[in-house]
């Protein structure tokens, strides 16, 4: 995913995902206790960055909510992320659950320790209502024009089979 200024169309953001339609995940192979996810659909969600300044809370959420947006759109089960010690409190913070067993060096991190978590799709915005997150009223009570995702994109690179004819959206009151 790809967060850009709308002034000059500059990147600001990036969120990498991948699905584990084809294959399993990168991070399946470098947590053992991820095993018992293996029958679930699952995406990815790693190296998020975002550009500092006074915009970079904004930008990581409306990275976080397209993330969330294609995982109730495609049936995902789990959104999966990991992070250095300094992005742990993040996840933490949003009501991802963490991986017990962690931190697990990650072979393609130069094996620096990284925590994993897990959110479930059909429970993270009642995790965020009842924790009182802001997230929450950001992810479903406001619309967000600016978030523009191309479903038939998407879905390709995730390698599902086909665009569902109308996407659903996840809106929790």
């Amino acid at each position: 995913l790809l967060a850009e200024r709308k002034l000059d169309g500059r990147p600001i953001g990036t969120l990498r995902l991948q699905s584990n339609i084809s294959r399993p995940l990168r991070l399946q192979g470098e947590a053992p206790p991820l095993n018992v996810f293996a029958d679930k659909r699952l995406l990815e969600s790693t190296r998020l960055g975002v550009e500092a300044g006074m915009s970079n809370r904004v930008v990581t959420a409306a990275l976080i909510k397209a993330a969330f947006e294609i995982c109730h759109a495609a049936g995902i089960d789990y959104n999966v992320t990991g992070g250095r010690r300094s992005m742990a409190h993040v996840f933490r913070s949003m009501c991802f659950e963490e991986l017990e067993g962690g931190p697990f060096p990650i072979s393609f991190g130069d094996n620096i320790p990284h925590w994993i978590f897990v959110a479930a799709t059909r429970e993270f915005l009642r995790k965020l209502r009842t924790a009182g997150h802001w997230y929450y009223d950001f992810f479903s009570r406001t619309e967000h024009p600016d978030i523009v995702l191309d479903w038939a994109r998407i879905f390709s690179v995730l390698r599902y089979p086909q665009v569902p004819a109308e996407v659903p959206l996840a809106v929790c009151s």
